[in-house]
């Protein structure tokens, strides 16, 4: 085993689980977060929001709708629902960035579908098979293979990957991608020998490299994902 599991049921009489536990909780009712003050309506906002993802299988809104549903929580204004959002994208209970050109109109309410967003382009394609790679292989074996083998990503392959994303959320969540380091813009001769593009989350790749890359994406496009 990877852990040292405990089982709480049998510790009542064990002083030193009962001072782990004791520990545990004066540790964590110590911390700021636990005494944040929260505004009813943010938590009002938010247990909509999370309705919206569980009910209606939608991990993704625009700001516009999330402001609408802010309006029957007590926000009066776009500011005070941008705000919310803000509080709420601090503490990872939702994922909004107003500072990326293109994703300040979206709300990310499951953080974990962008994870498995990313890790369709990011993965170790022999461990983890996606059931789109067979359209992708389709599109042309060499530029599934500089995928597969160079971690080159040809666009067209991208758009295949990514087919169920709506078109004028690709660019931003690439800029998303750029701005943690994951997707970087590259424009010299890739190592297939078959163009420029971008870099994203590549192994081989500087952090200097990382630091300097502009968080824009230009078409035609080809990204570098580890191999």
């Amino acid at each position: 085993l990877w852990f040292w599991p405990i089982d709480n049921t049998k510790g009542e009489g064990d002083a030193s689980l009962l001072s782990l536990r004791d520990q545990i909780s004066a540790t964590t009712l110590a911390q700021e977060y636990v005494k944040q003050e929260v505004a009813l309506p943010y938590l009002h906002l938010y247990d909509k929001l999370m309705a919206v993802h569980r009910d209606e299988d939608r991990p993704l809104l625009t700001v516009q709708e999330v402001d609408a549903i802010a309006r029957t929580c007590g926000l009066p204004t776009l500011a005070d629902t941008t705000a919310c959002l803000k509080f709420l994208h601090m503490y990872s209970m939702l994922l909004y960035y107003d500072s990326i050109e293109g994703m300040d109109r979206y709300v990310i309410l499951s953080p974990q579908w962008a994870v498995n967003l990313m890790t369709r382009v990011i993965r170790n394609f022999e461990l983890h098979r996606d059931v789109r790679d067979k359209d992708a292989l389709s599109v042309g074996v060499e530029l599934w293979e500089d995928l597969v083998e160079h971690g080159i990503l040809h666009r067209k392959v991208l758009d295949v990957l990514w087919n169920d994303v709506n078109a004028a959320m690709v660019e931003p969540f690439l800029a998303l991608m750029v701005r943690y380091g994951l997707c970087i813009p590259h424009t010299l001769a890739s190592a297939s020998g078959r163009g420029g593009g971008v870099l994203v989350g590549h192994g081989g790749a500087s952090s200097d490299a990382v630091r300097a890359a502009p968080p824009v994406i230009t078409t035609p496009q080809r990204f570098l994902v580890p191999a």
